[in-house]
């Protein structure tokens, strides 16, 4: 092992040199105990010491990078020093592979480094050593006090809260009583002025509890910790903050912004709304007509809300996640909330959306971090640039080219921009990736809105919501290749499509209803019976070049749609240009639930014809089964492959 490899801060520049060579050894970090061997494009580092530290779940803006040198090319620094609390403390395993086939990856900041690299091949691997506590290898001074499920910096000491709407909580001690106080409300700025600090610290001295005394000099009250913390008597004001009425000005400036901007999308629109589609053809005086009625209504309500004051019907709270949004951001996402496209970048990003911590409780708190931990990796070994979103209402994530909302955060797929692959973990929409008990938790509660329920009468979160499975993964994977040609088109539509049978229009149903898109169904295209009528006449490849045609000209729709139909398998390229969803099952899962609804179909001519309606469904299951379903699972795998 080369000097630089030593567990001290062995910086060596004959090593780096001697690195961007081909390795003969490269080093695995992992929590894991039983590894045999990595697969292909798992990371891998010559540095033993980098190897352990990637064994930790943290990210670069969770740590304070204290050693210039190391920083310089990349590499984490020797002590891990975090800014707020650190992970759980727990082992590391560290294997060595020899001889590997390897490339230089890249790292979260978007650049290459010798040292990070991904195996290009499998790879054996053996045991080299074991550390007990990562937290000691690495210098970290762990938090003294775990409290709900929340580790604690110490009792009385105040730090960030994880209560939505507050700044800051403390655990706090005394006389052996123990609580958690949570206090400042985001939104207000403290300590702006020498006039308004005096103010505060007038009217605060003297608030009382529902005993009659005085809560200044309580540690169990939150207004002593405001006065304290926030207000410091002993500090001077930094000038750096605004006062309500500048704070209530803003939040009335943006709401309003985003409501003009929505009223102007409504006229710029006014005689194309894709509800009308299905009244009359597209351009049609009674196109245009239906257009207008459905527009005016929104114009109407945006513009009336655009004028109302926003406190009228928004909480402080919500108002102030979008406090650091600029009046032209604002007005942007109203007018478009899909976001500006944008070309196609050589570092593929995605965003993972996080679910609400506070329904995380102390039975799953210690899944929380490598669950996400685990997210970004599979992300990250998939090229992806990864970042983090909160989740939070009002809020929407920056674009990227894969949003992954997990939970509570699957509520901001609704505005993912064009051309965003949106993925849901953890949750009850149709699609989404979940852990089959976690899946028949959700089936379970879907119909309770957690938002009224008190937090200590919710039914416990099962610990597989924060689990992923393997079959979990290799979906997460295969949904994230998805390729797109840059500028292939004007507007991306979230595609649904499968064999018949199979759910399509149900799930296309519901994901315009959750994402609040127009749907369109290509079977209702008139052309649609022609197609039916050329099949009958044994005219198959005129009837699927009619079919493919309606595709086409279904997704030149101008604004974003959910489109479902099989018609979209007999156009493999077009159909990877948009948000692609594709249902199947094997035809004994599906033929007796096509033959049922085709039998219903013709229920009443079997009846008039002396024909049993059950002779029916017999004959359609035989039809499925023996012509319907290899055709098109055929359509279906050249769309896979």
């Amino acid at each position: 092992m080369s000097k630089s490899d030593s567990y001290r801060d062995g910086y060596a520049a004959a090593f780096i040199k001697e690195a961007s060579k081909e390795p003969s050894s490269l080093y695995h970090g992992s929590r894991s105990p039983d590894i045999k061997k990595l697969t292909r494009g798992a990371y891998v580092t010559p540095y033993s010491r980098d190897a352990t530290t990637f064994g930790v779940p943290w990210s670069s803006d969770e740590i304070v990078q204290s050693n210039s040198k190391r920083s310089s090319v990349g590499r984490p620094p020797s002590k891990l020093k975090f800014k707020g609390t650190p992970p759980k403390d727990h082992p590391i395993y560290l294997y060595r592979t020899k001889n590997p086939k390897s490339s230089k990856a890249l790292t979260n900041t978007g650049k290459r480094y010798d040292w990070n690299r991904t195996l290009d091949e499998d790879a054996e691997v053996e045991m080299v050593k074991v550390i007990p506590s990562w937290h000691k290898e690495h210098g970290v001074k762990t938090a003294s006090v775990e409290y709900r499920g929340t580790t604690f910096p110490g009792y009385n000491q105040p730090t960030a809260s994880n209560k939505k709407g507050k700044k800051k909580m403390v655990l706090v001690k005394k006389d052996g009583k123990v609580k958690l106080v949570h206090f400042g409300a985001v939104g207000y700025k403290h300590n702006y002025s020498k006039s308004a600090k005096k103010n505060y610290l007038t009217r605060s001295a003297g608030i009382k509890n529902k005993s009659g005394q005085l809560t200044k000099d309580d540690p169990f009250s939150p207004n002593h910790w405001s006065r304290k913390v926030l207000w410091p008597s002993e500090e001077k004001a930094d000038g750096t903050a605004k006062d309500k009425t500048a704070s209530d000005t803003g939040d009335y400036a943006r709401h309003s912004a985003l409501n003009f901007g929505q009223a102007a999308r409504d006229v710029r629109w006014l005689l194309e709304h894709p509800g009308a589609d299905k009244v009359a053809p597209e351009g049609s005086l009674k196109h245009k007509a239906s257009s207008l009625s459905l527009r005016l209504p929104s114009l109407a309500s945006n513009v009336y809300y655009g004028v109302l004051p926003p406190l009228l019907h928004h909480t402080r709270e919500e108002l102030a996640d979008s406090k650091d949004k600029s009046l032209r951001t604002m007005l942007r996402e109203g007018y478009n909330p899909w976001g500006d496209e944008k070309t196609a970048s050589v570092q593929k990003t995605a965003v993972i959306i996080k679910g609400n911590s506070k329904h995380i409780d102390k039975n799953t708190a210690h899944l929380s971090r490598p669950f996400y931990a685990k997210l970004k990796g599979i992300l990250e070994s998939e090229g992806y640039k990864v970042s983090f979103d909160p989740g939070l209402s009002f809020t929407k994530p920056k674009d990227a080219d894969v949003w992954v909302g997990f939970s509570r955060g699957v509520g901001r797929l609704r505005f993912a921009p064009e051309g965003t692959i949106a993925i849901a973990i953890g949750s009850s929409i149709p699609n989404a990736i979940n852990h089959p008990a976690d899946a028949k938790w959700q089936q379970k509660y879907k119909h309770l809105d957690m938002r009224n329920i008190p937090e200590n009468e919710r039914p416990p979160i099962p610990k597989e919501h924060l689990m992923i499975t393997s079959s979990m993964e290799s979906e997460l994977r295969r949904r994230v290749r998805v390729r797109t040609e840059k500028n292939a088109s004007s507007t991306r539509h979230q595609l649904i499509t499968g064999v018949p049978g199979s759910g399509k229009s149900t799930l296309a149903k519901r994901i315009a209803k959750e994402r609040g898109l127009p749907l369109f169904e290509i079977d209702s295209d008139p052309r649609f019976k022609k197609a039916l009528r050329l099949v009958d006449e044994g005219k198959m490849k005129e009837s699927n070049d009619l079919q493919r045609q309606m595709f086409r000209d279904a997704v030149t729709r101008k604004e974003p749609h959910v489109i479902e139909g099989a018609q979209i398998m007999l156009d493999p390229k077009l159909a990877r240009q948009h948000e692609l969803q594709i249902l199947d099952a094997s035809a004994d899962v599906l033929a007796p639930r096509w033959s049922k609804r085709e039998a219903g179909k013709h229920r009443d001519r079997a009846i008039s014809s002396g024909r049993s309606p059950s002779k029916d469904e017999g004959y359609y299951d035989k039809l499925y089964r023996k012509t319907v379903y290899p055709r098109y699972k055929k359509q279906l795998d050249a769309l896979t492959n």
